[in-house]
């Protein structure tokens, strides 16, 4: 492709994980998950470089235009040790809910000014006498 003057993305040039809220859930019972997603990525998530950043390199510098050089490569980032801690506060998350906003129908979160985290959602079913069950064929995170 080089060669032929071809155009192409290199995907995923740098690595990285999604935590918390940014991560999706798995299968029932839908729990949080982190996700990496370097997939074997030239630099690392932690931004260094890896074995396949010095291939690509060696492989670009044939493309080179004449008079352009290649920039130093940074030193690699040192990998830290965190020493254990205990958490020893909390909050409740119900105490702490911002005021409940009323709607007859579900609606995506920016209708409610909310890019991103979890919404509670609550009604009231109305009794039957005829002993019907309530039945929910998809769940989605």
């Amino acid at each position: 492709m080089m060669d032929r003057k071809i155009s192409f993305s290199l995907y995923m040039a740098h690595g990285g994980t999604t935590f918390g809220q940014w991560g999706g859930a798995n299968a029932p019972p839908y729990s949080a998950m982190a996700t990496s997603y370097d997939y074997n990525a030239p630099v690392g998530e932690q931004g260094n470089t890896t074995e396949k950043f010095f291939a690509v390199r060696d492989l670009f510098k044939n493309y080179l235009q004449e008079g352009e050089t290649l920039e130093e490569i940074p030193a690699a980032k040192s990998i830290i040790n965190i020493p254990s801690f205990n958490l020893t506060e909390s909050a409740a998350l119900f105490s702490n809910l911002p005021p409940a906003k009323k709607t007859e129908r579900v609606q995506p979160m920016k209708n409610f000014d909310q890019g991103w985290g979890r919404i509670l959602y609550r009604t009231t079913l109305p009794a039957t006498a005829s002993g019907q069950k309530l039945l929910i064929t998809e769940v989605h995170d």
